[in-house]
């Protein structure tokens, strides 16, 4: 009986390892070309406007006040700011 159960371990442990080397079994027809960039051009997070939801007051374009709307929104979140 044990004989038996090890070889069904020893069959189902190769068939594992067949199934993980095998190639995929859908390959994409068609697809993004592989290598190539599928986006749009980026920008700099400065100069994309403000959300409605945003309560900040960075200008749009001004690199200066969206790194100053950066510190501040740190600074509120610094537990030791905010308790002392």
């Amino acid at each position: 009986m044990r004989a038996g159960r090890a070889r069904w371990m020893w069959i189902g442990a190769g068939m594992l390892l067949l199934a993980a080397c095998s190639p995929p079994a859908v390959s994409p027809v068609s697809g993004p070309v592989q290598g190539s960039y599928q986006g749009g051009p980026d920008q700099h997070p400065w100069d994309s406007a403000p959300n409605a939801w945003s309560h900040s007051t960075w200008k749009q374009g001004d690199r200066g006040s969206w790194e100053g709307a950066l510190r501040q929104r740190a600074q509120n979140e610094n537990e030791y700011q905010r308790t002392n």
